[in-house]
């Protein structure tokens, strides 16, 4: 069984993810353009690409306020700044879906001329096993291919 990680390259990001779960891309021209890795369990990780840069935080303001919407009991807490990313902002996001109590986590932040909006979330217990390989994916945007200088 090959373990190597799977290769999302476009839209001038590079990322890596588990090899076994599923990548979905929103089929548009228009931006902003919506990324989706999926788990075989009910975790995943999304990212929505936004071609300039934007103000993060209306951007977090606008996202909770959606999430909001759809989930009126959403507790979401203020998570620290990453130092070495400009403007970024997170949150730990807890909710019912189906009836079932959800974990996750929002980054808002600049990188390579783009916003970048990532949500990674799951059944609460399966986020938390997991939250190391969605950190990991998010993490992988800012590694180089290997060879590359």
């Amino acid at each position: 069984m090959d373990n190597s990680p799977a290769v999302f390259t476009g839209f001038g990001i590079r990322f890596l993810y588990p090899s076994n779960w599923e990548l979905f891309e929103e089929q548009t021209d228009e931006w902003p353009i919506s990324l989706t890795v999926q788990s075989p369990g009910t975790a995943f990780w999304s990212l929505s690409l936004y071609r300039q840069l934007l103000p993060t935080k209306t951007l977090a303001d606008e996202f909770l306020e959606a999430m909001r919407g759809e989930y009126p009991e959403l507790e979401a807490s203020p998570l620290p700044s990453r130092e070495d990313l400009d403007s970024h902002l997170a949150y730990e996001l807890n909710f019912y879906c189906q009836e079932r109590l959800a974990a996750g986590k929002a980054e808002i932040f600049d990188h390579q001329a783009l916003t970048l909006v990532i949500l990674m979330q799951g059944e609460d217990r399966e986020f938390d096993r997991l939250q190391p390989v969605l950190d990991a994916i998010t993490e992988s945007l800012f590694r180089k291919p290997q060879g590359v200088a």
